[in-house]
């Protein structure tokens, strides 16, 4: 262990011919320093591999060399390198359960992106496999999705998710995503979990000015028909996408901040809806699903939700109380006074896409974007 903590305390800058090979108890992670070509190793099985050196990609798609400039260091743990275009590259490795950290800064207008780990690791699941995720790969799950360094995590049909430290803790820690996980527009699961567990997310932005801009063209590699909710077309798709989320988002999450999460289940056998509940009052469903399903109130589509609470409801629905939609609709009803809906003087609702009724105290209303009844 001292003969690891003074190599990990290594501070000088490595020649070309070196690799500079930071590792712990389970895993030893290899970089060339003339190329930075990296390798993982498993200690414990020896299984190795090959993870390449990071990918430049310019606007027009095509792939620039990466030059090293000043070599690579290791320092306090983390090992680190700067390219002559000046990004910066940072991994660390972590010990339980095995993984590595890794991020880049001052990405250069040149660059449209950064390709980490494109290369890198594919196995078949296990307990012993490692995975891909923003700014980690670590043990358990196969790395999954169109860009390295936006891999999402989907559980194998074998693997059910519990959020156990939501139900601990949520009620203590406002519990966000990493700066680098950030929902895509066509990525509509990402929210119907931030729903299930009352949380907000941290947005991506488009491009510069991209408000200004004539027109917005979606997101690398995104379907427009998975865009679910950046419909609406009042804004363009990001600040749509912004606007319906946060308006079911944001007073989910200030009702329930300082409430436990009481209850989480499954409530169809193939684990496609779930329910949870905070405090005795905050009632949500999400539905995963293909197929419609039908709560006491709602008809939920694929991708639907509903939120139930004395001071707000807020669904995407193909019916909701006695109205049946053509095609699904989303709305969120809250209380502006803090009294129950049933009971409140001021209520504002918002239509975010589809019909433009909804039925509120027996009555049918018609909104077509935004409404507050006094």
């Amino acid at each position: 262990m001292k003969a690891l903590a003074a190599f990990l305390a290594l501070s000088a800058a490595l020649g070309a011919a070196d690799v500079a090979k930071p590792e712990n108890s389970g895993i030893r992670l290899e970089v060339d320093s003339g190329t930075a070509s990296a390798r993982l190793i498993d200690k414990k099985t020896g299984e190795s591999w090959p993870l390449g050196a990071p990918g430049l990609v310019a606007q027009d798609k095509s792939t620039l060399p990466l030059r090293l400039s000043g070599g690579v260091t290791v320092r306090g743990g983390v090992l680190s390198y700067r390219t002559q275009e000046r990004v910066g590259f940072q991994f660390k490795l972590a010990a339980d359960p095995p993984a590595v950290d890794y991020s880049f800064d001052n990405l250069p207008a040149e660059l449209a992106e950064i390709r980490m780990l494109n290369r890198a690791l594919e196995l078949e699941p296990g307990a012993e496999n490692y995975y891909a995720i923003p700014n980690r790969m670590g043990v358990l799950l196969l790395p999954k999705g169109d860009k390295a360094y936006t891999r999402r995590l989907p559980a194998y049909s074998t693997d059910i998710i519990v959020p156990t430290f939501e139900m601990v803790y949520g009620d203590a820690i406002s519990i966000y995503a990493h700066q680098s996980d950030r929902p895509r527009l066509d990525n509509h699961s990402y929210i119907l979990d931030h729903v299930l567990y009352a949380e907000m997310p941290v947005y991506q932005f488009g491009d510069h000015h991209y408000w200004t801009a004539d027109s917005e063209a979606p997101p690398r590699n995104a379907d427009p028909s998975r865009m679910i909710f950046a419909r609406g077309g009042r804004f363009k798709p990001t600040d749509q996408f912004i606007k319906n989320t946060y308006e079911v988002l944001s007073p989910l999450c200030r009702d329930t901040a300082l409430l436990p999460m009481t209850d989480h289940h499954f409530a169809t056998a193939d684990r496609k809806v779930e329910n949870t509940q905070f405090g005795s009052g905050v009632h949500i469903t999400v539905h995963y699903g293909a197929e419609d399903y039908a709560t006491p109130h709602a008809l939920l589509p694929e991708w639907g939700f509903l939120i139930e609470s004395p001071r707000l409801v807020a669904f995407y629905a193909r019916s909701y109380g006695g109205l049946r939609y053509d095609e699904p609709a989303m709305f969120a009803i809250r209380s502006l006074d803090g009294k129950p809906l049933a009971a409140s003087g001021r209520v504002r609702i918002y239509h975010g896409f589809g019909d433009p009724q909804v039925e509120f105290r027996g009555k049918t209303v018609e909104v077509a974007t935004e409404n507050t009844i006094p």
